[in-house]
C-alpha cells in the first residue's frame, strides 16, 4: 500500500489479518493504523499524528516518526523497530524491540543543535639554534 495520508481524520483499518505497509505518510492524524494481527511497516513517515498504531503489533522498518504521543497503543503486543528515527516521541509501547538504533539520542523536532568550536593546539615548533633544516628536495647533483 503506497499512498498519503493528511486529513485530521485519515486512519487505515485492517480488521481480517496482518498487512504490510510501504511507502507511506501519515501527517497530522489521529491514529495512523488500526490492524487485528501485525502492521509490517516499511519506509513510512509519521509526523505529527496521536499515535502510530492503535491496535495490533508494530512490526516496522526504516520509519520515522516525529512529534508522535503514543508509537502503539497495543498493551501487550511487541513493538519491533529496525532502522527507524523516533523524534519528539511519548511512548514507543509495550516491551520495544530495538535493532540498529543509534547509539546517540535523536534531539527533539525544533531544537537546534549548538558545534562546540574545535580547538586545534597550536604547533610546537623546535627552536633554530643555528642549525640548517633540510626541505628534502634534492637537487640532483648527488
Amino acid at each position: 500500500m503506497t499512498n498519503e495520508f493528511d486529513t485530521p481524520t485519515a486512519n487505515i483499518q485492517m480488521d481480517s489479518a496482518s498487512a504490510d505497509f510501504w511507502h507511506c505518510q501519515f501527517l497530522q492524524c489521529n491514529n495512523a493504523i488500526s490492524v487485528t494481527h501485525t502492521a509490517y511497516v516499511h519506509n513510512v513517515l509519521l509526523a505529527h499524528c496521536a499515535n502510530g498504531l492503535s491496535s495490533g503489533t508494530l512490526a516496522a522498518e526504516h520509519i520515522t516518526a516525529d512529534g508522535i504521543d503514543t508509537l502503539s497503543l497495543g498493551s501487550t503486543q511487541a513493538v519491533s523497530l529496525t532502522n527507524c528515527i523516533l523524534t519528539a516521541v511519548t511512548n514507543i509501547g509495550f516491551t520495544p524491540s530495538l535493532r540498529h538504533w543509534p547509539l546517540t539520542p535523536v534531539p527533539p523536532a525544533g531544537t537546534l543543535l549548538k558545534r562546540k568550536p574545535k580547538t586545534i593546539p597550536p604547533k610546537k615548533v623546535p627552536p633554530l639554534n643555528g642549525t640548517a633544516i633540510s626541505s628534502g628536495v634534492s637537487t640532483g647533483n648527488g
